[in-house]
């Protein structure tokens, strides 16, 4: 959008016009405040038509503030035309540009956007749907170590893969319902030691797990009740065990990626080889668990290993074509990090671990300058998105649930924390309910928590 100008003209009948100009299609929304009063109510537009009628404008003063996204993604609420301020809560949103009229001006002029909370500091809208925790059920998992991956396999179903002290690996099938029932699918794999899986967004029958024994890769790909359609053995060396797996289709084309704690690459499913695509030279300097890996349907993606490097890349045909770049210049490096986004507004976050604190980095857009605060009471363990609601580890053996209002200068606030009996380390969205997995509890037990996320 080019920059906005504006002029006032006579429209009669005591109603005058402000009349927008330079504007490529109007800006998606736009506030007028008369006289610099908000308690006599802020004018709201979406989108903000060419020509906006005020009746008795005559000299009052005037402000218009315009912004490059809907109210809805901004966080705000508007009724009846107006915007829906309360007594306390959170500050206007950042606008993107300002206009201002002193009261018997004859033109308006642009503000520096720096002033806006000092000039409408009185205004405050609703705080963020601050969204609880509720306790759904929890679930033992038998003969096990740990769990190496929870894979969605429909709204109400995951494939879980184990690490056991008996068999190696191993699968279960379960059902995210309060009877929260678990079974064994006797899939094992004694000379695997690691296991990871992801599902193909919309298709029930593209839920895979990956297994590496060191010298393969095999790859199982499952219909949503367990039930094994094909599988896949692939050459692959790997000096470490698979840590996640992701896929969707890009171009047409199912893509499919793996990661360990030092490498990451590619599948070829036609050719029925493996490619190394990078890796990571830096030491490892915590208790290896984490990992990142994301695809988009446009072939970009995150990719973190368990020492802290955090790259974001796009998608060659090869490693050689195949971009990537450093998605935040941490100095010095963190030793964990864990990065999350939000499908439905594009925003992005990474939690880091430094020595006494965790820093929390987000992002409305990917053109946008990434901000930071330190967030003593969380951790760089595990983070994910349910509805718009952040959800991630934190000190103490809990989960926790924030929410981000319409500022994208201000973190989120955090609205509620759930007691988990052992160090969180992973978090996955089904719907409105989030799984937790997290280390054994002091007696020994491997549990499945899930909790339904909203109020």
């Amino acid at each position: 959008m080019r920059a906005l100008i504006a002029m006032l003209a006579i429209a009669g009948c005591g109603a005058e016009t402000i009349v927008f100009g330079q504007l490529d299609e109007g800006a998606p929304a736009a506030l007028i405040v008369l006289d610099g009063d908000p308690g006599a109510g802020i004018l709201a537009f979406e989108p903000l038509p060419r020509r906006v009628t005020i009746d008795r404008l005559g000299d009052r003063a005037v402000d218009i503030l315009t912004y490059d996204a809907p109210f809805g993604a901004l966080g705000v609420e508007i009724h009846s035309g107006r915007l829906v301020t309360s007594a306390e809560g959170a500050p206007l949103p950042l606008a993107n540009h300002w206009l201002h009229r002193a009261q018997g001006a004859l033109t308006l002029a642009p503000v520096d956007l720096s002033q806006l909370d000092t000039v409408f500091q009185g205004v405050k809208l609703p705080g963020p749907r601050c969204p609880s925790l509720s306790r759904v059920s929890t679930i033992e998992i038998p003969d096990t170590l740990g769990i190496h991956a929870i894979v969605p396999a429909d709204p109400t179903t995951a494939i879980l893969g184990a690490l056991t002290a008996t068999a190696g690996t191993r699968l279960f099938r379960l059902e995210i319902t309060a009877a929260a029932k678990i079974e064994d699918l006797a899939e094992t794999s004694s000379a695997a030691r690691s296991i990871a899986g992801f599902r193909i967004p919309n298709d029930e029958d593209q839920t895979w797990t990956g297994r590496a024994d060191g010298q393969h890769l095999i790859l199982e790909r499952r219909a949503s009740e367990g039930a094994l359609i094909e599988s896949r053995r692939i050459p692959l060396v790997l000096e470490l065990g698979l840590r996640r797996m992701t896929g969707t289709e890009v171009g047409g084309q199912l893509v499919i990626l793996f990661s360990t704690p030092n490498v990451w690459g590619r599948v070829d499913l036609d050719a029925n080889t493996a490619t190394i695509l990078g890796r990571t030279t830096l030491e490892n300097c915590t208790d290896g668990l984490g990992g990142v890996l994301t695809l988009e349907a446009d072939g970009t993606g995150v990719v973190g290993f368990t020492n802290g490097d955090l790259v974001s890349f796009t998608l060659g045909t090869d490693a050689a074509s195949t971009i990537t770049t450093p998605l935040l210049p941490f100095d010095p490096r963190p030793c964990r990090a864990s990065y999350a986004r939000d499908p439905a507004s594009g925003r992005e976050v990474v939690m880091t671990d430094r020595s006494s604190s965790a820093v929390l980095y987000w992002r409305s857009r990917p053109t946008d300058a990434w901000r930071s605060a330190n967030e003593p009471t969380l951790t760089a363990r595990a983070l994910t998105f349910v509805n718009g609601a952040l959800i991630a580890s934190a000190a103490g053996d809990v989960v926790a649930s924030l929410a981000f209002d319409g500022r994208p200068d201000q973190p989120p606030s955090i609205c509620d924390g759930e007691p988990f009996a052992a160090k969180v380390l992973d978090v996955v969205t089904m719907g409105d309910y989030v799984l937790v997995n997290g280390f054994a509890a002091t007696d020994g037990t491997v549990r499945i928590i899930w909790y339904r996320v909203g109020g």
